[in-house]
């Protein structure tokens, strides 16, 4: 099955040049997915222009059509390096646990939370569980007693592989933890 950007290469291939709209009617895909398919196709240097919504194909993307290769999605040189966020709630929880070993999450908020963010309480938590199913914490089995008469106290989480400064990201959509110290990602 072609991809988008096969087809718009295999369509510019046919003249010198073609602007955008006709690329869309020849192929009968929206305007959108004809330009952003042609940027992605002059940024790996397979189309040239000289004039905006003009396009022609390079020795490159003539190349690359006679071989029958395709278009892969994603970045051309494979998978970046993971960006973490600096300074994050998850970031400032991480060193927090390393400095305390173990800390309800009452405690972490004190410790970690800057006061803007939202719904910190429920951010840690999941983040907390996230990093009990990989390994790096465990819920000790007493709990620290609570301040309202009918509670239960609060859950004691205590770290147990700190495997280095950079915190752990927990990823819901890719249903795992990515540890930046060991490279590794870690099914939930």
């Amino acid at each position: 099955m072609r991809g988008t950007a096969d087809i718009v290469l295999a369509a510019l291939a046919e003249g010198p040049g073609f602007t955008t709209a006709w690329v869309s009617k020849a192929t009968g895909l929206t305007g959108k997915q004809v330009s952003d398919a042609c940027g992605v196709l002059a940024r790996r240097g397979y189309l040239s222009s000289r004039v905006a919504g003009r396009y022609r194909v390079t020795d490159a993307g003539r190349e690359l059509l006679s071989a029958g290769g395709a278009i892969k999605s994603g970045h051309p040189d494979g998978p970046r390096e993971r960006r973490i966020a600096r300074g994050s709630l998850r970031e400032r929880v991480w060193r927090a646990l390393g400095m305390l070993r173990k800390a309800t999450i009452p405690e972490l908020l004190s410790f970690a939370a800057a006061g803007q963010e939202k719904a910190a309480n429920n951010n840690i938590r999941k983040y907390l569980l996230a990093l009990e199913k990989s390994g790096h914490v465990v819920r000790d089995a007493r709990r620290v007693p609570g301040t309202a008469p009918t509670s239960n106290g609060y859950a004691l989480f205590v770290l147990v592989e700190k495997t280095g400064p950079r915190a752990p990201v927990y990823s819901n959509r890719k249903g795992h933890v990515y540890d930046p110290n060991t490279q590794k990602e870690i099914p939930l």
